[in-house]
């Protein structure tokens, strides 16, 4: 649940005064729509999103993420735990928030391979449905950070992740430590603690790591497939749902294989190399099922420059560029950030959303730095969640 103090600053920084809203409604477009609309496109000129009646929308939200088995959170409110039910989504309409990015996770749609868990996803639509509500948009998020429980990470199902794609001296977590973690017969670390005597966001730099997002943008066995399939599988299930507005490919996606081509770490080029191409696959199978809801697609994980040569499948009046702040990688102010990301905007004619930013509260300087952020999107008409 949102917690007293989180909501306490987004009231204040969130600039939603929904009277006020109302009152500057000069064309009466709210008045005579009152109800959700369906977000429909962007306006390429603008590079802004908009809605089913040609109105620029924009967004200020949060992101509802369970980075573990049951891969959703509870809907029932308990002090000291996460949870994503009526009382959180009725805090969130009082605080004039409108969005919210809601993590799919594909290890628990799919824990056997080809074998959808119905359960898991109508979970999912009904934690959907509880923010179409109370009149806030979901974000369909499939969610990752260092892709797999092997990896000591999350994101993919169980079956993804081989034992012997990597072996001797070289496997995980090398190079991070040199002594591999003792695995059990699957390849999970065990004992599990072994995760915690490392740096989670290192870990994208070792050879297994880099190994398993190879073999996803190569397509190895099939899994690129898999990926993509299960997008259209998301894509059915949320078709036509008012408050959807888009499907979020892939959370902070690594580089891919940096042992093997280690050109993909030169800020850029792993986004045409190896993304565009899963973008692509993913996007024609939703194609298949859902003509219309945005596909929203992210860089590389380290995310400072834009390498793609489009956007998938080369219609940005259908896409959005989901990007993150956090500094590093990013080295300069919020601002520079949103300058090149306008930039990458107009080269490829869509629009930009923040999805993720760094700042975190605590004590006075990181409050100020919370909403000089947030007077920063706005001052830059980008939306944030």
């Amino acid at each position: 649940m949102l917690s007293a103090s989180v909501a306490v600053w987004l009231l204040a920084v969130s600039c939603t005064d929904i009277s006020r809203v109302l009152a500057q409604d000069t064309e009466g477009w709210y008045e005579t729509h009152p109800d959700m609309a369906r977000i429909k496109h962007v306006n390429q000129e603008t590079h802004q999103i908009l809605d089913e009646y040609g109105r620029t929308r924009f967004f200020h939200g949060t992101n509802v993420v369970m980075k573990e088995a049951p891969w959703y959170r509870p809907f029932e409110w308990t002090p000291g735990v996460s949870s994503f039910g009526e009382r959180d989504v009725q805090n969130m309409q009082d605080l004039g928030l409108n969005i919210v990015r809601l993590g799919h996770s594909w290890a628990g749609a799919e824990p056997i391979r080809g074998e959808y868990n119905q359960t898991f996803l109508d979970i999912m639509k009904k934690q959907t449905k509880l923010a179409e509500e109370h009149g806030i948009y979901v974000l369909v998020d499939v969610h990752q950070d260092v892709l797999a429980k092997q990896l000591c990470g999350h994101g993919v199902p169980d079956w993804f992740v081989k034992k012997d794609w990597v072996t001797g001296f070289r496997r995980f977590p090398f190079p991070q430590k040199l002594k591999p973690f003792t695995t059990d017969r699957d390849g999970f670390p065990s004992p599990q603690s072994q995760c915690n005597t490392i740096d989670w966001s290192l870990s994208y730099l070792s050879v297994a790591v880099g190994n398993a997002f190879g073999r996803l943008y190569n397509n190895f066995d099939g899994l690129g497939d898999a990926f993509a399939a299960y997008w259209k599988k998301l894509a059915s299930e949320y078709v036509d749902t008012t408050n959807v507005v888009g499907y979020n490919l892939l959370n902070e996606p690594w580089a891919g294989d940096t042992y093997a081509d280690p050109t993909l770490l030169v800020p850029g080029v792993a986004d045409r190399k190896a993304l565009e191409g899963l973008w692509n696959r993913a996007s024609k199978k939703i194609r298949m099922v859902d003509n219309d809801t945005l596909i929203w697609f992210e860089g590389t994980t380290f995310d400072v420059l834009s390498g793609f040569n489009n956007v998938p499948l080369g219609d940005g009046s259908k896409t959005v560029h989901s990007f993150h702040y956090y500094n590093p990688p990013q080295l300069g102010p919020l601002k520079d950030t949103l300058y090149n990301r306008h930039k990458d905007n107009v080269r490829l004619k869509t629009a930009g959303v923040l999805t993720e930013l760094t700042f975190w509260m605590g004590d006075d300087k990181q409050m100020t730095g919370l909403v000089e952020a947030m007077s920063a999107t706005d001052a830059n008409m980008v939306s944030w969640i």
